[in-house]
């Protein structure tokens, strides 16, 4: 039966759930408590369910266990809900393959009074998910030999059982699992708990002690198998694994240096564990890192709504085993489109630019801030902005390939009157030591070699004449031992005046540096509360992208429910066209778990506490971003979908979206039929010269003003396409730049850094 809560009063003087009479009683007459004085308990290791980590595995619909029971006592954790304390427990678990309505009914033969908990865990945290409050579905302390339990099991979950039985004397335990709605397939429990923690080593004595800190950020994935797991702000990891000896596994760090970081051994990072049978098993990992500081940035929002604020996390970290000292964190807006409203945080202003000072940043120490920023309503939807990230200072002692040359190439793409123009640009810190050979394509065809060696800091054009229907694209090769890019590339069609300003949404950013990050998002009005995107968005109405593409997938949730919701689970299965080991968490609005296994991504909110939309809307919305690559696929065009389903507690499943990107050879750019006045400014932001690219016919005046209208330079163009302006003179700020032939009037606005 189950307890009824009648005293609140009761409930705060015991601290613990309130029993009957005769629950009292018989926990007073327990013979195990008369055992525990006399210390006379026999202690139970290696027997299978004597406690969690040996939890004996379910896997049919009516399953008699024989002789449990046998003089003993075992930990069941500090979450025994109902029961108050844990005479003689055995575990069981299992999960099933699709949601299924039951009844489960629990019988001792003989009939003996016994009493039950029953956890339900995300995939992979173990019997680490049953020391958690909220993790509890069931409980009841009775005194009937029959105990039963009706509810929706549902699949990605593992359900822990834990029956426990006062007479101690040996029995058996039939279960039995009656279905209401839906089939009952179970799966096969893991039999392996793989735990530790991952630990900053600065002594090398291969022990966690001192100013050894805690390393996380990083994931623990089971060699020969598609299965990781992300370590906690702890530094702690738990994997749940079948029958596995001998297992190996290995650890890397969630971010984009291409770094091999050792063991206290000075060995790679692979450990091994030799498992004797059924239990946990635990291996502490000392990192040694790179003797340098290594800064990484990111930033994310969940939504870009057009006359709303939206909210924006910001992450940063030093993944070094060197403090990276007056560490700075830098977002750059453009003004006339996204408007910071607030700063969790300090923060200084200089134009566009929005500085925070985050301070000395110990190894392997991380920190997180957050802005609300605004949409103008000015910005149309389905247009897009863009928010970018930087961190800084960049150590001198970077561990970076001796052979690289320090060069760091960026692309941009715009139309002249007949022709699309292509810029390169190196924002790297060093010149380029060879010259490399840029490709120019059109559609999937390459039609021309151009040599490209630049300075730090020079830039070049490549201009081609225009066709009608003819996509463009520009690909550089980064010299040698680029540890960030391979190819710097932009791609666009201008026959009929098309024009792309900076990086477009349907491209890959290419901001690969860790210190770097660029937030691109598509503005929207209405939304779909629980969704699934991506970038690339891709171009057109098929949404084309490369093969070459990353895929970085959004999943969005809210509560829109009349009430609060305790556990949010969300189930992503990748198809055959992504590759789950390359899978990289970009950012999150909640402590999480998550495992990958096979092909299936389970993320999970436990404890989350997410209010309802009504009560609050801002606060009802959660996501979940990550990163994954494209298989080397020997088909040059194919479909990538993907969908999650988001269970809220113990309800049906909601299905997102389908989010499908089409593969092609070359992207069909749409353009306008009418040839019309425009123009272009790239770089933009710049720090010196700007160059401005138009068809607009014969003479034109340009004046750039400041934001109230002030003149602040002036001058006359005859006829000319391509020109570039000096503003090295110019205050660091935003400026409007117009062009005008007399008839026509183009502005566009130009940030100066």
């Amino acid at each position: 039966m189950k307890r009824i809560f009648t005293s609140l009063i009761l409930i705060l003087s015991l601290n613990i759930f309130a029993q009957s009479d005769a629950d009292l009683i018989k926990m007073q007459n327990n013979p195990m408590n008369q055992i525990r004085e006399l210390g006379l308990l026999q202690s139970r290791d290696g027997e299978i369910g004597f406690n969690c980590a040996t939890a004996i595995p379910v896997v049919s619909a009516n399953s008699n266990f024989q002789g449990l029971f046998n003089n003993g006592d075992a930990e069941v954790g500090p979450y025994y809900a109902c029961l108050v304390s844990n005479p003689n427990p055995t575990w069981f678990k299992f999960s099933v393959t699709e949601q299924v309505q039951v009844q489960i009914t629990m019988t001792s033969t003989p009939l003996l009074d016994i009493d039950y908990i029953l956890y339900g865990v995300a995939p992979g945290t173990g019997c680490a998910g049953v020391y958690s409050a909220a993790n509890i579905i069931n409980c009841s302390f009775s005194l009937n030999p029959i105990e039963m339990h009706q509810g929706i099991l549902i699949p990605d979950m593992d359900y822990y059982l834990l029956i426990t039985n006062f007479s101690n004397t040996p029995c058996n335990i039939n279960l039995n699992f009656q279905t209401f709605s839906g089939n009952l397939n179970f799966e096969v429990g893991d039999a392996f708990i793989f735990t530790g923690n991952i630990y900053n080593d600065q002594n090398s004595n291969c022990i966690q002690d001192g100013s050894d800190v805690a390393v996380s950020s990083g994931i623990v994935h089971a060699l020969g198998t598609v299965l990781s797991v992300p370590v906690m702000a702890d530094g702690s990891y738990s994997l749940a694994l079948p029958s596995y000896n001998n297992q190996q596994f290995t650890y890397s760090l969630m971010n984009n240096y291409a770094l091999n970081f050792t063991d206290c051994n000075n060995q790679p990072l692979i450990w091994q564990y030799n498992a004797p049978g059924f239990g946990i098993y635990n291996y502490d990992v000392g990192i040694i890192g790179v003797d340098c500081a290594l800064p990484a940035v990111s930033t994310f929002s969940a939504f870009a709504r057009r006359c709303f604020t939206n909210g924006r996390n910001v992450s940063y970290g030093n993944f070094g085993s060197q403090p990276l000292l007056n560490a700075t964190v830098k977002l750059t807006y453009d003004l006339s489109e996204v408007i910071p409203v607030s700063f969790s945080v300090p923060f200084t202003q200089s134009g566009n630019e929005f500085t925070v000072q985050v301070g000395d940043l110990a190894p392997f120490q991380t920190g997180i801030f957050y802005v609300v920023d605004s949409v103008r309503c000015e910005n149309g939807i389905g247009s897009s902005v863009s928010i970018t990230a930087e961190i800084s200072p960049i150590p001198e002692c970077l561990p970076l390939p001796n052979n690289w040359d320090q060069s760091d190439l960026i692309t941009y793409t715009a139309c002249a009157i007949d022709n699309i123009v292509f810029q390169v640009q190196n924002i790297g810190t060093g010149a380029m030591a060879n010259g490399v050979d840029a490709v120019v394509y059109a559609n999937s065809t390459p039609i021309d070699t151009v040599n490209i060696q630049l300075l730090a800091g020079q830039s070049t054009i490549v201009s081609v004449p225009s066709q009608n229907n003819v996509t463009f694209t520009l690909i550089v090769p980064e010299t040698d031992s680029n540890p960030y890019n391979q190819t710097s590339w932009a791609s666009g069609e201008c026959y009929g005046g098309e024009i792309f300003d900076g990086i477009p949404p349907f491209l890959m950013p290419q901001d690969q540096q860790p210190f770097l990050d660029q937030d691109i998002q598509v503005v929207i009005g209405a939304y779909d509360p629980n969704d699934k995107n991506a970038i690339p968005f891709g171009l057109t109405d098929n949404k084309y992208i490369l093969k070459t593409d990353d895929l970085e997938y959004t999943i969005r949730f809210q509560n829109t429910g009349s009430d609060t919701a305790f556990n949010i689970v969300v189930i992503d299965e990748f198809l055959a066209e992504l590759d789950p080991s390359t899978f990289q968490l970009i950012g999150t609005s909640h402590p999480y778990n998550y495992t990958i296994q096979g092909n299936k991504l389970t993320i999970q909110f436990p404890n989350v506490l997410l209010p309802d939309s009504a009560s609050n809307p801002d606060g009802s919305i959660g996501y979940f971003v990550f990163k994954i690559k494209q298989i080397n696929n020997p088909l040059d065009a194919y479909l990538v979908d993907n969908e999650a389903k988001i269970y809220f507690d113990f309800n049906e499943p909601i299905t997102t979206n389908l989010c499908r990107r089409e593969v092609a050879p070359k992207l069909p750019l749409s353009v306008s039929t009418a040839v019309t006045s425009q123009f272009n400014l790239f770089p933009n932001p710049t720090s010196d010269l700007v160059t401005i690219s138009t068809n607009m016919v014969g003479n034109a005046l340009i004046n750039i003003t400041d934001l109230q209208g002030r003149l602040i330079l002036s001058q006359l163009v005859a006829n000319q396409h391509l020109f570039t302006i000096d503003l090295s003179e110019l205050s660091q700020g935003m400026y409007l730049i117009k062009l005008s032939n007399g008839n026509q009037h183009l502005v566009k606005r130009l940030v100066k850094n």
